[in-house]
C-alpha cells in the first residue's frame, strides 16, 4: 500500500497559513518541506492540471527536500549543465485521480516534472542487506536507524544505542543520493534517527574489500535514497517472556523491545541466554549491550549458569542454518542487545527493605513492591493500603511508566531498579517528598509492571506464562 506524507495537505490559498500553523506544532523533522514556496507549489498544480486535462484539480499530497548535483534537478536535461554545483530544493508530489505524480523544484527554477510516482514495497532488511542478494541495482523500501559515521551517513536494520552501537554493526549500508543532506540535518540534530527510507539499492559484497564503496572501498553495500520519512522506533511489547516464547514468536517481536527472564550461560568469550529444561527453545540468544547488572565473576575456561531477567531490543536471524548468526562466531539465532538486566537472586520484597531500611540505604537495590499514587507523586508501598509512613517516594528516571502507558494502573505491582535512601530518625514530619512524610526515597533507573502478578488480561500482547 502506498503512504505518503499528509501533513501539507490542503487547498493551495491555505497551503502557507497551514506551513506556518505546523512550524509550531510539528516535531523537527517534519518542518523541513515547509520552505517549499507557494509559487512553486502552485505552478507544479498547474503544470499537472494542463497535461492531465479534464478538469482534474491536483492537490499536494506531501513534499520534503532534496540536493542535486546539478541544475537538471535529478532528471535527464536537453542540454548538460554548464556547472554542476549542487542544487537544494523540493520533490513535491501531487494526487489526482488515482494517480501521484512527482515534481522536482527549486527556487528560482522552473519546476520539472519526474512522472509518476510510485514507492517500491517495503522488504526485509536481512532479505536485501546480505551477501547473496538478488537487489542489486532495485528501488527499496527499508526501515532502521540512520546515524552518522566517519565514512558519512549509513544505516542499520536494529534501533542501537548511541554511535558505537551503530559502528559495531556489521551489516551497515552506506547512504548517499538527493536526500542526504536533509538526513544529516536531521541526524546532527539527535544523533540517531530511526526512519523509512526509499531509494536504488546496490552491492559489492562479492569484491574484496578495497573495491566497495566508501572513501577506503570498505562498504559492501550503498543505498541511494530519494525519500526519508522519519519515524518513532519499534516500542516496548507488554509482557515478560521466556526464551521459547521469543523463538515462536521471533517475526513478530523481530526489533522490539521486550523483558525477558531465563538463564544466563557465561563462559570463555560467550554471553548468552540458554533453553530452560521447562521452556525449550529452539535456538540459543547472544546477549550484547549492557551486561554490567548480570555479570557473573568467573575463572579462565569457567562457565556458570545464573536466572536472570534483561530489557532489550530483540533480534532474530531470519536465514539461520546453524552460522551466520549473532555472536562473534555466528551460532545464535537470536541477539538482545541489553539496555537494563539483573540476577533474579537480587531481588528483594518491599517488606524486605521495611523490615530494615537502614541495611539498604545508598545501596543499588532491585524491589518488588506496588505502584500507588500519592499526594508526593508516584511512591512505593507494600500494598495499596499502606500509610504514608511506610511508603518509598519514586524519583529519577519515571518516563518509563510512560513507556509502558496503556498496559497498567496504578495501584499495581511493579519491580524497580535504582538506589534507595532512608531517613535517620525518620519522625514521621523529617522525610522525603514535598509532604516530608515518607521515610524512604528509591532514585530508580528502571521500572516495569509486573504483569506475571496482575494475571491474565485478555488483549495485552505477551502476558506471561503462569
Amino acid at each position: 500500500m502506498r503512504t505518503v506524507r499528509r501533513f501539507e495537505r490542503g487547498p493551495l490559498r491555505i497551503l502557507s497559513v497551514a506551513m506556518a500553523a505546523a512550524s509550531l506544532l510539528l516535531p523537527a523533522w517534519r518542518v523541513g518541506a515547509q520552505g517549499l514556496p507557494d509559487d512553486l507549489a502552485a505552478a507544479c498544480v498547474q503544470d499537472l492540471a494542463q497535461r492531465l486535462g479534464s478538469g482534474v484539480q491536483p492537490r499536494v499530497d506531501g513534499s520534503w527536500q532534496a540536493t542535486w548535483p546539478d541544475v537538471c534537478l535529478g532528471i535527464s536535461c536537453d542540454h548538460s549543465p554548464q556547472a554542476s554545483e549542487a542544487v537544494a530544493g523540493w520533490v513535491l508530489l501531487l494526487a489526482a485521480g488515482d494517480g501521484v505524480f512527482e515534481y522536482h523544484a527549486a527556487a528560482g527554477m522552473s519546476p520539472k516534472y519526474a512522472g509518476r510516482y510510485s514507492e517500491p514495497p517495503a522488504y526485509d532488511f536481512q532479505d536485501v542487506v546480505c551477501p547473496d542478494t538478488a537487489f542489486s541495482g532495485l528501488r527499496v523500501t527499508l526501515t532502521g536507524t540512520v546515524g552518522a559515521l566517519r565514512e558519512g551517513l549509513v544505516m542499520v536494520e536494529a534501533p542501537v544505542q548511541g554511535r558505537g552501537d551503530l559502528a559495531r554493526r556489521s551489516s551497515r549500508v552506506l547512504i548517499h543520493g538527493p536526500v542526504e543532506p536533509y538526513m544529516a540535518s536531521q541526524v546532527s540534530a539527535t544523533a540517531l534517527t530511526w526512519g523509512r527510507v526509499v531509494g536504488t539499492f546496490e552491492s559489492r559484497a562479492l569484491r574484496p574489500v578495497g573495491q566497495q564503496f566508501g572513501r577506503y572501498g570498505n562498504y559492501p553495500y550503498e543505498l541511494r535514497v530519494t525519500r526519508f520519512v522519519p519515524a518513532e522506533p519499534p516500542g516496548i511489547v507488554a509482557g515478560c517472556f521466556w526464551l521459547d516464547t521469543l523463538a515462536a514468536r521471533a517475526d513478530e517481536l523481530h526489533l522490539r523491545t521486550v523483558v525477558v527472564r531465563g538463564s544466563y550461560l557465561t563462559h570463555f568469550e560467550y554471553d548468552g541466554l540458554v533453553p530452560e529444561p521447562a521452556h525449550p527453545a529452539d535456538g540459543t540468544c547472544w546477549l550484547a549491550g549492557d551486561l554490567s547488572g548480570i555479570a557473573t565473576p568467573i575463572q579462565a575456561f569457567e562457565q556458570a549458569t545464573v536466572p536472570v531477567e534483561v530489557l532489550g531490543v530483540f533480534e532474530r536471524s531470519r536465514h539461520f542454518t546453524g552460522h551466520g548468526g549473532y555472536g562473534h562466531l555466528g551460532t545464535d539465532r537470536f541477539q538482545i542487545t541489553v539496555l537494563r538486566g539483573h540476577l533474579v537472586r537480587s531481588e528483594l520484597s518491599y517488606a524486605d527493605i521495611l523490615a530494615n531500611p537502614g541495611g539498604f540505604a545508598r545501596a543499588q537495590v532491585v524491589v518488588r513492591g506496588t505502584l500507588v499514587s500519592t499526594t508526593d507523586g508516584y511512591a512505593l508501598a507494600a500494598s495499596a493500603n499502606d500509610v504514608p509512613a511506610h511508603t518509598c517516594v519514586l524519583a529519577g528516571d519515571l518516563t518509563w511508566l510512560d513507556r509502558f502507558a496503556g498496559s497498567f494502573t496504578p495501584p499495581c505491582p511493579v519491580l524497580v531498579q535504582g538506589t534507595l535512601e532512608a531517613r535517620r530518625d525518620f519522625t514521621g514530619t523529617n522525610g522525603f517528598g514535598e509532604s516530608r512524610s515518607r521515610p524512604l526515597r528509591l532514585t530508580a533507573t528502571f521500572i516495569r509492571p509486573l504483569w506475571e502478578e496482575m494475571g491474565a488480561r485478555a488483549g495485552v500482547p505477551g502476558d506471561p506464562p503462569r
